[in-house]
């Protein structure tokens, strides 16, 4: 028997901040061919919804607040960030994550970052609401190249994501 093929592969999910982004969660999950256990992390200004359905065994959760992109004062972005990163090193660490998923959250920046330095890859999944221009994060996660894969669901992203993947069912098949 293979034991790399046996080992669960420990996923961290970015961005549980409520219903639609868990679904969306669960369709990049899904793309992974093996047994997967999940690192969960809330985000969103209160943490968002802090409960998740899932077949997949939760290793742990965590609550980490996203910084807003628009409306956040300097200062508290000034000290979000560094803390997030912290914060994304640590979990990634402690719980020997292999992938970083994020899922339509500014939060996957400070998660990619520590898991290229960590030596895991990250993927973003844009929000399936984007239907003919990326978000602000969408945006950021290309131009910095932040992201070993980029998932979308609309078609039209294409020309926004050339190196990215379409996973809507009738341009994928």
């Amino acid at each position: 028997m293979d034991e790399a093929k046996d080992t669960p592969k420990r996923v961290c999910i970015v961005g549980l901040g409520g219903g639609g982004f868990h679904g969306e969660a669960e369709q990049v999950i899904s793309l992974i061919s093996q047994d997967t256990e999940l690192v969960l992390i809330f985000s969103g200004p209160d943490g968002g919804i802090l409960r998740w359905l899932t077949s997949h065994k939760i290793c742990a959760s965590y609550k980490v607040h996203s910084p807003q992109l628009i409306g956040e004062g300097k200062w508290r972005l000034l000290y979000r960030i560094p803390t997030n990163f912290i914060a994304a090193m640590k979990i990634i660490a402690e719980h020997d994550v292999d992938l970083v998923i994020g899922v339509g959250t500014i939060q996957i920046l400070p998660f990619a970052f520590a898991a290229k330095l960590l030596g895991c890859k990250a993927w973003f999944y844009e929000s399936i609401t984007r239907v003919h221009e990326p978000s602000m994060t969408g945006k950021l996660v290309a131009r910095l190249r932040a992201v070993d894969r980029i998932y979308y669901y609309w078609p039209q992203l294409k020309a926004h994501f050339p190196n990215g993947q379409c996973v809507h069912s009738e341009t994928s098949t």
